[in-house]
């Protein structure tokens, strides 16, 4: 049995795209755009909410891309980039929240070992011990993973 070989330059003469090369349909709509940030903002805040509670999110991009079909259509004809428009505007609205609630409990985690100094001491204890030439390649000789060639570090 034959199987049919794409080239690599144009697809084969069968192929019909969705939206044809002489059509011309909205695609960045100012309603598309309002859509797409208010469920960013939604689904962002829900996304923040969860991961600080249960300390995992989830991905929106479905649920959004489905409730634009609905939202969309509701409000009139729309097309199949205006729905792209929403799912890709409101999915970046939630990873910029995903991006804040993992950077944020770090930061206040970070003050407070600074304000104890528990990080200056960590950080300089690091230090010493790479100083010290704790790490060591797989090849090291027994005498040097003893400490017989580590430099006197004050």
């Amino acid at each position: 049995m034959a199987t049919k070989q794409w080239s690599s330059t144009a697809p084969p003469a069968e192929f019909q795209p969705y939206v044809g090369a002489e059509e011309t349909v909205a695609e960045f709509s100012l309603r598309a755009v309002i859509l797409g940030s208010l469920f960013g903002i939604l689904f962002g805040a829900v996304s923040v909410y969860v991961g600080l509670r249960a300390g995992l999110t989830v991905s929106a991009s479905i649920p959004i891309a489905v409730l634009s079909i609905s939202i969309l259509r509701a409000f009139g004809r729309s097309t199949i980039l205006e729905n792209n428009i929403v799912q890709t505007t409101g999915s970046a609205g939630e990873s910029v929240a995903a991006g804040v609630i993992f950077s944020i409990p770090a930061l206040i985690f970070s003050r407070v070992l600074a304000e104890r100094g528990i990080l200056a001491d960590l950080l300089s204890g690091v230090a010493r011990w790479m100083a010290r030439g704790a790490v060591h390649d797989s090849a090291a000789s027994a005498a040097d993973r003893e400490g017989a060639r580590q430099p006197d570090v004050p």
